[in-house]
């Protein structure tokens, strides 16, 4: 019988998929990272979605980032630390 994966299996090699929550998380506080060296105002998180970058950050995330890189993201002090961290 032909194995189901499901949708919790499909690309990430055994990495452990990332909630939509996380995936918001982590984009949210990259965003405020270019905001603060833009000297813009915050995007707020309901926003992530809809705005042309960060809603395919958000895709991207949730299909590529591990447990390790979201950690990592989350204790970054600056953009270029939370670049490094999901490269």
């Amino acid at each position: 019988a032909p194995r189901d994966a499901g949708p919790a299996d499909s690309g990430g090699f055994g990495k452990k998929a990332l909630s939509e929550a996380e995936c918001k998380k982590a984009v949210k506080k990259f965003a405020d990272f270019v905001a603060k060296d833009a000297h813009q105002a915050q995007t707020a998180i309901a926003d992530l979605d809809s705005h042309p970058v960060y809603g395919q950050m958000l895709s991207q995330c949730q299909q590529e980032f591990s447990k390790k890189q979201y950690t990592c993201a989350m204790a970054s002090r600056n953009r270029t630390g939370w670049e490094a961290c999901v490269k």
